[in-house]
């Protein structure tokens, strides 16, 4: 076996990445679609139960990556400026956070008075316990501030991947495609 670093990330690093990233924009234009609902909107409901079902895909999917990202060699970030790999493992890390913080947050908002929810068809994830009033709002406010937290640095992200790849005519993006 080999000690160099792979030119590209892995298929399955690769699909789950861009799977997690339409997951997460999707799950950001639904929550604020939400946002803009009351309460006995006919649609508020079914949207919510999408956002909820799309948060869980979103968390599995992420606790994947994260097994991957620990068990995988990853490509090598040698053509980037020092400060630019410092820069890509402290947003990779942040970026990792949130994809298991926001859905964890949600988790905590949706079971907080103690039900389960239910995803498709007799699926369904218990609650494993129960919050306060107190509790759930703060975890409303943690999953919001996260979710727009999460968005900006995504955008951010692909913006440095995209500068990489068009002004410095770096590998970078490719190694993601």
């Amino acid at each position: 076996m080999s000690n160099a670093s792979p030119v590209r990330y892995s298929l399955a690093a690769r699909c789950l990445h861009w799977a997690i990233a339409l997951l997460i924009f999707f799950s950001i234009g639904l929550g604020y679609y939400l946002t803009t609902l009351g309460y006995y909107d006919p649609n508020a409901q079914s949207a919510l139960h999408y956002h909820r079902a799309i948060g869980m895909l979103a968390l599995l999917l992420a606790v994947l990556f994260c097994l991957l990202h620990l068990l995988q060699r990853r490509p090598s970030l040698d053509e980037v400026k020092p400060w630019e790999k410092i820069a890509a493992y402290v947003m990779h890390y942040t970026l990792l956070f949130m994809m298991l913080a926001i859905p964890i947050s949600g988790y905590l908002i949706s079971t907080s008075a103690g039900d389960a929810i239910p995803l498709f068809g007799d699926i369904s994830i218990p609650a494993v316990m129960t919050l306060q009033p107190d509790g759930a709002r703060l975890a409303e406010q943690v999953h919001l501030i996260l979710a727009w937290m999460t968005g900006a640095l995504a955008l951010l992200h692909g913006s440095a991947a995209l500068k990489h790849h068009f002004i410095d005519r770096h590998d970078t993006l490719r190694k993601m495609l």
